[in-house]
């Protein structure tokens, strides 16, 4: 476990490690070397990833707990920087005083992962309803998610809570997989 800004400069160091600083964590796996450079960058070099042999790996049925807590606290972080730009960008000053607004991440089948802690609960908790809303309404209409998308959402009897209220949401790809919502 390393202090952010403890780190030697300019030196190669050696996962597994932990990178704790105020705002964030940074897990380096095993077997991937680490830089900190004076610009305050660090290069996590993950090429011993795709090099080794991953058939001794652990199976999809257990998990590392400290890698579980560092992914849930980087979703939470996520969740939360997007209400906080949501924030800044807002004209409303409902949004920007009142903070009535919602952000969260939601998985592919629609199980909210995290969500922004500084907006209202009762905006945040509907965002999965909104998700399975707009599947239905997809699904219905033989259409598919595909990258780059940007739904708009304000229907009431589609997951949101009210006609005034609009849901912006944003399928999340990874190697061209749907992996989650980002509203």
């Amino acid at each position: 476990v390393y202090d952010r800004w403890s780190l030697p400069v300019d030196q190669n160091l050696e996962g597994p490690a932990i990178i704790c600083q105020k705002d964030t964590t940074t897990l380096v796996p095993p077997g991937c070397t680490f830089r900190n450079f004076a610009n305050g960058c660090i290069e996590i070099d993950t090429t011993a990833l795709c090099e080794e042999d991953r058939s001794d790996t652990a199976s999809a049925d257990t998990f590392d707990p400290v890698t579980a807590a560092v992914i849930r606290g980087e979703l939470e972080n996520i969740a939360i920087e997007m209400g906080y730009k949501l924030e800044r960008m807002a004209y409303s000053s409902i949004i920007r005083e009142s903070r009535d607004f919602g952000t969260a991440l939601v998985s592919a089948n629609g199980d909210q992962l995290a969500e922004s802690k500084q907006s209202t609960p009762l905006q945040s908790g509907p965002i999965p309803g909104y998700i399975r809303g707009i599947r239905k309404i997809m699904e219905e209409r033989g259409e598919i998610f595909e990258e780059g998308d940007v739904i708009m959402h304000n229907d009431p009897y589609g997951g949101a809570s009210h006609g005034p209220d609009i849901g912006f949401i944003v399928p999340v790809f990874y190697e061209g997989n749907l992996v989650g919502f980002s509203g």
